[in-house]
């Protein structure tokens, strides 16, 4: 008895290990950020009304903590905001890419370099343009990988690059850089 169902056991275990392996079936959504962007330019407009409103009491103190929040502000809306559509972007690439589907792949990535140079012209400072430029480095050694035959290599490069966009995010190579964007 003990010995059919050790045999039955091993039979199933057996039968488990030829089935083919189920590829990864990526869920893609319609994403995009304009509510947040939205929600920046009107927190933007009021913080400029109550500006105008602070200079006419003198409150030195309301002046400098307004201030702050602006600057928060612009950061979120030309630093984050965009960089958070370009690891989107960049995910979504290697989505499609995974399922062998390049132009759409390339697209994309091409959508990310127009961000990314748009990002570059907000502001001049060094550290903040080195990692632009790097950023912008590894773009486009994606698409020269991508326009190769060899799918694991574009393919490692997509990954290598949404993971270094979303280190960008996470460590704070704005706060590095020391930028103060457009008062």
């Amino acid at each position: 008895m003990l010995r059919n169902c050790l045999w039955v056991l091993l039979v199933v275990i057996l039968s488990g290990c030829g089935q083919e392996p189920q590829e990864w079936n990526p869920v893609f959504e319609a994403t995009n950020f304009d509510a947040i962007k939205t929600e920046v330019d009107r927190s933007l407009a009021l913080m400029d009304a109550a500006y105008g409103e602070a200079t006419q009491t003198d409150a030195i103190d309301m002046l400098e903590k307004i201030d702050q929040a602006r600057q928060r502000l612009l950061a979120l809306k030309d630093y984050y905001l965009p960089l958070t559509t370009v690891r989107q972007t960049i995910y979504d690439a290697e989505r499609y890419l995974k399922l062998d589907r390049r132009d759409k792949a390339r697209q994309l990535i091409e959508k990310a370099q127009g961000i990314v140079a748009s990002l570059g012209m907000v502001t001049q400072n060094a550290v903040f343009d080195k990692i632009v430029i790097e950023l912008k480095t590894m773009l486009d050694e994606v698409v020269a990988a991508m326009n190769r035959t060899s799918t694991s290599d574009s393919y490692q490069k997509i990954k290598l690059l949404g993971e270094h966009v979303n280190l960008m995010l996470v460590k704070g190579d704005l706060v590095l850089s020391g930028i103060e964007f457009e008062k």
